[in-house]
Formats: C-alpha cells, structure tokens, sequence
C-alpha cells in the first residue's frame, strides 16, 4: 500500500493465473489473468450472484433455518428483510442436499450440516468490487472459516479476482486502505520486483 507514492504497508494476496485456462468445474468460466492496471474501488459490499453455481446468491452470514414442510420434507430456510425464505426458490434452486455437499467440501466429509448462518458464499463476507472490470477483491470462505477458527488463512489461486485474508481484509479496512474512491493499481505479472515471469 502506498499513500503520496511512499509505501506504508504490505500484504500477501492472490491473483489469478498466468494464462488463461477453462474451469472443468463450471462450464464458460476461466481461470485467467487479473487484468492489469489503475482501477477504482467501489464500497465494500456482499456480492450477490447466480454465476458460480448458486451458493453467491446469499450473503455471508445471513441467518438460516431448517423446517419440517407437511409431508415430512426438511426445507433450509435463509432470512432476507425480516422474512424467511426457502433456498429452493432462488434463482439457482439449492435443496437441502445441495448446501449439505457444499458444507462437506468446506468443513470436510462428515461435517455437512446446516449451519446457523450462510457460509458458501464464494466471495465471503465482504467484496471490493474493481471499478471497469469484472473482479473484486474478496476473501474465500475457506480462509473465513479459517479466521474464524484462528486458524491459518490459506489464499488461494482465483478466477482473476484478488484474493486476500481476512485478517488482513480487517487491518486494511480500519486503516482506511479498502474503501470507495481508494486507487488499486495491478502491475503485470512480469513487473512484480524480485520476481520470476511466472510460466
């Protein structure tokens, strides 16, 4: 970070690849390179989102619920405005088994119940969203989870968005670096100082 041109602070954070390639997982998505650049940062907000599969469509910590509908069927309920709603009338349709898979493969196999408060959304709490591009600056709910448990927060590689911890997402919001109008300027992959052009 830098403020009148002299650095007053660094943190690790992770982009996306080198080179473009497809994501087997989400068919028309790729892994790409975080375009580079001076954008401006808009204010940090929950990004809300049908493109990845569904489980963006809900905030990060928004309340939930399980019901026993007539019939015996268990409905998983979020909150929005003060109603509940069912996740099964999203945009992207998630049932109960969908959001039991997605807290096994955060939490590991056997863990997948339905917690008190969403927690898949991909772009965790918080997104910055790049002014004139498609990417933010967000954290993951791996390292949210992590966070939360005083654990290490493992960044990983994104789709071309910025990863960052949320330890560090937190430092950088009190000291006035993440916020609307703030200047982010992303270098080449060749212009990192010290650093090989990665392959």
């Amino acid at each position: 970070m830098k403020v009148k041109g002299k650095e007053v602070a660094t943190f690790d954070a992770q982009g996306g690849p080198s080179a473009k390639t497809p994501d087997l997982d989400f068919p028309g998505h790729f892994f790409g390179p975080t375009a580079p650049g001076s954008s401006s940062l808009e204010a940090g907000a929950p990004a809300l989102t049908t493109a990845w599969g569904g489980f963006s469509q809900i905030a990060d910590g928004t309340p939930l619920r399980e019901i026993t509908m007539k019939g015996g069927k268990v409905d998983v309920q979020f909150q929005r405005h003060g109603r509940w709603i069912s996740t099964e009338s999203l945009a992207v349709p998630l049932t109960r088994a969908d959001i039991v898979s997605g807290e096994e493969d955060l939490r590991g196999k056997g863990k997948g119940v339905i917690p008190p408060s969403w927690d898949l959304n991909d772009f965790g709490k918080t997104a910055f969203h790049l002014k004139g591009t498609d990417e933010f600056i967000h954290t993951t709910p791996e390292t949210e989870l992590a966070h939360q448990a005083g654990a290490p927060e493992v960044l990983t590689g994104s789709h071309g968005c910025i990863h960052i911890r949320p330890s560090d997402r937190d430092t950088m919001i009190s000291a006035g670096f993440l916020q609307q109008g703030v200047t982010v300027k992303v270098q080449p992959y060749h212009a990192a100082p010290g650093k090989a052009t990665p392959p």
